[in-house]
């Protein structure tokens, strides 16, 4: 009898735990449901903040751009002659480095070509000083005409190259043919900085009408770079919610989904995440990369 009450009361007390134990975990599953539901409605009002904020970033850049045409003509033409530099990174070792060499030795000009890319690449470094949106209010003619001075040397250094590479044969290069061939086709044509000088030149010649525009500056560089900060916030509290949302989701067994049809997005319209730099706030300018003075290395 006393063992039958035992076994008795052991059943109930499994009963009353197993209970207890159903009735906390059904209650926890409902407030991690809560908290998912809240969390993704959280994220759709933050990312809807971030598109229309991103969207006045836009715009203010654009404004600023306006005001200076003239400086926002010479970055743009800065930017481009810095890719068509890029355009012969495979003819060196350290490249955008502080020592560039051709990767063809013991040739009659290559010193001559070497020391013309490490100008470029001095100069081209002190030109992402001048890339950021901060810089549009201190590019004036006086610098615009340097600047062209400066893709002339380019010019001249992608004639050198061109030449240097028309000249290669198989016996004073060590390479075959169709490896001089290659060589050739993957140099940047001269029209390519033909056609930057000219459009500095153009931007030159027109500056008069320009800089009037100036003195009606609807946004300052302060104010976009303060924009830029709130936009940084915002993408930030996206960030922290959507690891939240993944966090509560572990919480949960996963749901048991029918299988639907994927649509990539346009690559192109993704947002670029940034920590921005209130010192030079880069978000508006699109820049090259900037060569690297440092023995040894090579950015590209």
């Amino acid at each position: 009898m006393k063992k039958s009450l035992i076994i008795t009361v052991g059943i109930v007390l499994l009963i009353i735990i197993a209970g207890l134990y159903l009735f906390t975990r059904s209650n926890k599953g409902e407030e991690i449901v809560v908290k998912i539901n809240r969390l993704q409605k959280e994220i759709v009002v933050a990312k809807d903040k971030l598109d229309k904020e991103n969207k006045k970033l836009e715009a203010m850049g654009n404004d600023l751009r306006n005001s200076f045409p003239f400086a926002a003509s010479v970055q743009d033409q800065m930017k481009k002659a810095t890719e068509i530099v890029k355009q012969t990174d495979f003819m060196f070792t350290n490249a955008s480095g502080l020592n560039p060499e051709l990767i063809i030795k013991n040739l009659l000009n290559s010193v001559h070509i070497n020391n013309e890319r490490k100008e470029i690449n001095l100069f081209l470094l002190e030109w992402q000083k001048k890339m950021d949106i901060l810089s549009l209010q201190t590019i004036d003619i006086t610098e615009g005409e340097k600047i062209k001075q400066e893709v002339e040397t380019i010019k001249t250094f992608l004639e050198d190259l061109s030449q240097l590479i028309g000249n290669l044969t198989v016996e004073n290069s060590g390479f075959s043919q169709f490896q001089i061939n290659t060589y050739s086709s993957q140099l940047p044509p001269i029209g390519a900085i033909n056609e930057v000088l000219a459009s500095l030149q153009n931007a030159i010649e027109n500056s008069n009408s320009q800089t009037s525009s100036n003195s009606s500056t609807i946004v300052s560089s302060e104010e976009i770079i303060t924009q830029g900060e709130v936009v940084a916030d915002i993408q930030t509290q996206v960030v922290s919610l959507e690891e939240q949302l993944v966090e509560a989701q572990g919480g949960l067994p996963p749901p048991v989904l029918p299988p639907v049809e994927v649509i990539p997005t346009n690559p192109g319209l993704d947002i670029d995440v940034r920590t921005i730099d209130r010192s030079k706030y880069q978000g508006i300018i699109i820049q090259p990369g900037p060569p690297r003075l440092i023995e040894g290395s090579n950015q590209y």
